[in-house]
């Protein structure tokens, strides 16, 4: 049974231990892929939270969403692929992997006047850890979804402030503190930054727009934003929740305000 989900983010330690409490912003890390020579050739600095659907060991299959945080210290792998020949699309890209089983790629590519992500994929393995009470521990699981909304021109680097969401089959991650380069890269300092619409025009931290199909019997969990933080959600439909659904919910603090503030997403030019 289809339904929409409004998710929050739930915070999880580095070392990717499951938790229904506690939100914080997930850690900042600070990420560069050198080529033959030694040379940066890709640079990104960025935090990601996975907000990921599974189902749980009961009598019912309890459907239920875990969220867990990219180290900042992951271990960086990747490729900068640089062709010279004329009119040839160029490609790059970026795998950050962690624990066992864990890890995340960015595909970049370009033309003579944008770059952009061309497609986002993410492993992981189920473990009570990361998903508690989960259905076939040890399984391995990937998705992968695309964000034109990642884009700038070639010799210049992405930045936004405000969180992206993107979102990878019935899964999502969401960017925090995005600045990225894949191509042009001069020295180990990004190039002229173009910022996203969203940090343009508002003063937000958060731009959170979360759409999951999952199964009914759904339990989400739901946690606290940090205090002071300006949230901005499209708004999503009317929807009632499957019967013998379990929604745990927190109060959001004092002081927070809610906005609702749809971002087109751009096409760029292949």
């Amino acid at each position: 049974m289809a339904w929409l989900i409004g998710l929050t983010i739930l915070a999880l330690s580095s070392a990717v231990k499951g938790q229904e409490s506690g939100a914080t912003a997930p850690p900042v890390g600070h990420f560069a892929v050198t080529d033959e020579h030694h040379n940066p050739c890709l640079l990104m600095t960025v935090g990601m939270t996975f907000h990921v659907p599974y189902v749980k060991n009961d009598t019912k299959s309890t459907g239920a969403v875990t969220s867990y945080h990219l180290p900042a210290d992951a271990n960086v792998t990747g490729s900068c692929e640089e062709d010279t020949k004329k009119n040839q699309k160029k490609e790059a890209s970026i795998t950050l992997s962690w624990a066992d089983g864990f890890n995340v790629t960015v595909k970049f590519k370009r033309n003579d006047t944008v770059f952009y992500a061309k497609e986002i994929i993410a492993r992981y393995v189920l473990n009570s850890d990361v998903f508690p009470d989960c259905k076939d521990e040890g399984e391995a699981k990937k998705v992968n979804g695309t964000s034109h909304d990642i884009h700038a021109m070639p010799g210049r680097s992405y930045l936004c402030h405000v969180a992206v969401n993107v979102t990878l089959g019935n899964a999502t991650v969401t960017f925090s503190g995005l600045q990225v380069q894949p191509f042009m890269v001069k020295g180990s300092n990004f190039s002229k930054a173009e910022e996203c619409p969203a940090d343009m025009s508002t003063t937000s931290t958060v731009h959170t727009t979360i759409h999951h199909t999952d199964p009914a019997n759904t339990t989400v969990h739901h946690t606290t934003v940090p205090a002071n933080t300006t949230v901005h959600h499209t708004p999503t439909p009317h929807h009632t929740v499957p019967a013998n659904t379990t929604v745990h919910h927190t109060t959001v603090p004092a002081n927070t305000t809610v906005h609702h503030t749809p971002t087109p997403s751009p096409t760029p030019t292949p």
